[in-house]
């Protein structure tokens, strides 16, 4: 959670779907 805190804070965008929360919690999500 902290780092999908993180991303939404200095990307200033959050993402209204919990579906797009966990897939942004997911290392994968960075490696693609």
């Amino acid at each position: 959670a902290a780092t999908s805190e993180r991303t939404r804070a200095s990307l200033d965008w959050a993402p209204v779907q919990p579906g797009l929360i966990a897939d942004i919690d997911r290392p994968r999500y960075f490696e693609t």
